[in-house]
């Protein structure tokens, strides 16, 4: 009698290939067998260890299906994050172009200072700024502002954070997506040259 405790040792099983126009019903049928081959080497294994034939095929049944499902939620979850990393990286496109597009006299201002974007604020980032976890926080400012600066050497960089989950829900067109992300930048490059919120409010910044 084989128990719930004994499993079988598992084996790659071979994932279907990307379904086409073409040969999709031979890859039915291929990956079909793989699966059937996997499932009488686990009733082999079961048998082996003790158990009778209607336990081996069920508890091979039992198991095979679980492995069927971690595979699906393990290439639901791969594809889920590489749309994840696509979306990210035209969001940094337009990143880069709106830096790029900004006034020279601004550019040429900056000083150590880099500009990288996360998909939403840590809790440590959200600290001091009055917001909770559930608020929109489009983009922060770390680091030592220019006015403030005394005996700076070998000093990391000031870092400028870009929101992208909190900035898109504001969006509804790549103009609109832009346009918010110039409007975060020149608010986070001022604090960078040393204004405060309530001088940015005057400001209108």
């Amino acid at each position: 009698m084989v128990t719930n405790n004994t499993e079988p040792e598992p084996e790659p099983m071979e994932a279907p290939a990307p379904e086409s126009n073409e040969g999709t019903e031979y890859e039915q049928v291929r990956q079909r067998a793989v699966v059937q081959q996997e499932y009488e080497r686990v009733q082999r294994q079961l048998e082996s260890q003790g158990a009778s034939p209607e336990e081996a095929q069920q508890q091979a049944s039992q198991y095979i299906q679980s492995r069927t499902s971690q595979q699906d939620l393990m290439r639901q979850a791969d594809a889920y994050g590489k749309e994840l990393i696509a979306k990210q990286n035209v969001f940094e496109c337009y990143t880069r172009k709106v830096i790029s597009e900004l006034p020279g006299e601004i550019l040429n201002k900056l000083d150590n200072v880099d500009v990288i974007v996360s998909s939403r604020p840590t809790e440590d980032q959200l600290l001091g700024t009055g917001l909770n976890m559930g608020q929109d926080l489009l983009g922060i400012y770390e680091g030592i502002p220019i006015t403030e600066r005394y005996g700076y050497e070998l000093v990391l960089p000031d870092k400028i954070t870009l929101f992208q989950d909190a900035i898109e829900s504001l969006c509804s067109t790549e103009e609109e997506i832009m346009t918010e992300i110039r409007a975060t930048i020149i608010h986070e490059i001022a604090h960078h040259f040393g204004l405060d919120d309530q001088e940015l409010e005057e400001l209108n910044i």
